[in-house]
């Protein structure tokens, strides 16, 4: 595979701070005092100041009885009904405090539309099957449902038509942790990060759905310049869910980036359909400048831009694997699927589906070139196929074993087909893998099955279905399952089954503990999540800790963290000499 180039002026500074968060976001979650406890339960539902007692208790009166108790970790227990604050002040958590609703379908806070309705300056907060609905913030700062800057752990929260004129309509992350499992994020609107907005950390784990949110400037969905895993990796304490992924669907931007706009951050997504998105600008689906954007076992389908990158539009670092990039258009500009930056801008398609997309130039790719500092789209085992007016434009970097349905993905090595239709199905719910992931199945005799090379990796397609399943993986997002054959003879005596197996290796690269295909951040993450004890060994995500010894000295710790940090921002080389590692 080729090594991309980089501009270490431009990223470095931007993924360095990303690096150190990496043992913060470890060491941090250690903190803990030998605190007593105290219960609160709310008895009303109207809106009052008074003082909190066992048989008369608003939500207000509950959060300010806690809140004078700052040496205490206090809950509070908020039955089903709707909670509307007709008191215009925000609920400000001065304490370590949780919050128990009934489920985010019964137990409902209204901000009433005149109120941000939370606000955690600097605290431990936990709130779990509540709606936040109808918050207001007209500060400008952010957050008109919830404003964090401490840490933040919802579970079963939804976020519902909350507004602000500033940053992150439905959540403002502000330089803090924050937690959401299976979480909702809808119709919210912001300047911003209509959904999200993020300066610090935010984990996404289990379902969840960000979708029909708006801003008028950056951001319809997610704004994010610091770390996003919208990937089920990093759960406040292990496990995470057992299943992960969702929808970031629907959003629109004033300007750019409808699903996700990240400026020199890092947005990690599994199993994620960006779907539906728009933008007036670029990158409907994502916009990407000085930063990261991966995407593993995704569909980036139906995006609408004004000018470039309807799928996607990079200035800086992503990589796509397992992928399908389906139906995004741009009537005026450049890059249907995907468009990539001068100034050593790097793209990487790694098995996937580039079909139907279209746009003034570059239906499918769109790479810009100059003398002094192009952009490199990177392509193996890849369809590229029915892209208007060309599958490509300003040509890729051919890591080999591409299908062109025409001959505009240029310069070929010996292994791709160019003029070659791959017959593709139409984009489709394909079982297995989550119902919202799309794709386009590999119809029969198509060209691309058993023809892909140096894979696994990735272990499976998009859906989930293990590669290879014939002789070869299949190019493209899809793997066509073979179905397994058992012989079964029957006579007068007992059956006899035979049943044939094999067996494939995988080699998986030193420090590459979470078996991605790629040593980076993430892997830094896990390792440093086991060495303070927050994640199991060999146990996924953290499922390779054989590979996590990368400067050999006998032990799986801090100075491993510490390597693949530097590797992934660029300072050392990522090929790494592990000595093997056992669990302890």
């Amino acid at each position: 595979m080729v090594t991309p180039e980089t501009n270490p002026t431009s990223l470095r500074p931007r993924r360095l701070h990303l690096a150190a968060l990496v043992g913060s976001l470890a060491l941090g979650l250690l903190h803990g005092s030998d605190v007593r406890a105290a219960s609160f339960t709310v008895t009303k539902t109207a809106d009052t100041q008074a003082t909190c007692t066992p048989s008369s208790c608003s939500l207000r009166e509950a959060i300010a009885a806690a809140n004078a108790l700052p040496a205490e970790a206090s809950t509070i227990t908020l039955p089903a009904g709707t909670y509307v604050l007709t008191i215009a002040r925000t609920l400000t958590l001065s304490a370590d405090i949780t919050i128990n609703g009934a489920g985010s379908a019964t137990t409902i806070v209204d901000g009433n539309l005149s109120v941000r309705v939370f606000d955690n300056p600097a605290n431990s907060v936990q709130i779990g099957g509540v709606t936040v609905r109808n918050g207001k913030d007209g500060s400008g700062v952010g957050g008109g449902g919830i404003h964090n800057v401490g840490t933040f752990t919802g579970t079963d929260v939804v976020l519902d038509s909350n507004t602000t004129n500033g940053q992150g309509g439905g959540l403002f992350n502000d330089q803090g942790i924050a937690y959401l499992t299976q979480s909702v994020l809808r119709k919210n609107k912001a300047a911003t990060g209509g959904g999200v907005a993020n300066t610090g950390s935010i984990s996404f784990l289990g379902s969840f759905t960000i979708d029909g949110n708006t801003s008028t400037a950056e951001g319809g969905g997610v704004w994010n310049n610091s770390l996003v895993p919208l990937d089920n990796s990093n759960p406040p304490v292990p496990p995470a869910p057992p299943t992960g992924g969702g929808t970031i669907s629907s959003n629109v931007s004033g300007k750019s980036g409808g699903g996700i706009y990240n400026t020199g951050g890092f947005v990690s997504l599994m199993n994620v359909a960006l779907d539906g998105n728009s933008v007036s600008a670029d990158g409907a689906g994502y916009w990407n400048s000085g930063g990261e954007v991966d995407v593993l076992n995704g569909t980036i389908s139906r995006s609408v831009a004004g000018r470039n990158g309807a799928g996607c539009w990079n200035d800086g670092s992503t990589i796509l694997t397992n992928v399908t990039l389906a139906a995004n258009s741009t009537s005026a500009g450049q890059g249907g699927a995907l468009w990539n930056s001068l100034n050593f801008a790097y793209a990487l398609l790694d098995n996937c589906t580039v079909a139907g997309n279209s746009a003034h130039t570059g239906g499918g790719t769109f790479n810009s070139t100059s003398s002094a500092s192009s952009g490199t789209v990177e392509a193996q085992n890849t369809i590229f196929a029915s892209n208007t007016p060309a599958n490509c434009s300003g040509g890729i970097s051919s890591d080999g074993n591409n299908i062109d349905s025409a001959s505009s993905c240029t310069p070929r090595v010996t292994s791709d087909r160019a003029n070659t239709n791959p017959l593709l199905g139409a984009l489709q719910y394909n079982p297995p893998g989550p119902t919202f992931l799309q794709t386009q199945a590999l119809l029969s005799g198509s060209p691309a099955i058993n023809a892909a090379a140096n894979c696994p990796p990735p272990d499976t397609d998009e859906r989930g279905v293990t590669r290879p399943q014939g002789a070869a993986c299949d190019v493209g997002a899809f793997e066509v399952a073979v179905a397994t054959s058992t012989t079964t003879t029957t006579t007068t005596r007992p059956t006899t089954t035979t049943t044939t197996s094999s067996t494939t290796t995988t080699t998986i690269a030193c420090g590459d503990v979470n078996g991605d295909g790629a040593v980076n951040i993430a892997d830094a993450l896990l390792t440093a999540q086991y060495d303070v004890g927050l994640r199991p060994c060999g146990q996924a995500p953290f499922a390779h800790p054989e590979v996590c010894d990368v400067n050999s000295d006998a032990a799986c710790n801090i100075g491993d963290v510490l390597r693949m940090a530097q590797c992934d921002v660029g300072l050392v080389s990522c090929v790494f000499s592990c000595r093997p590692f056992t669990c302890p």
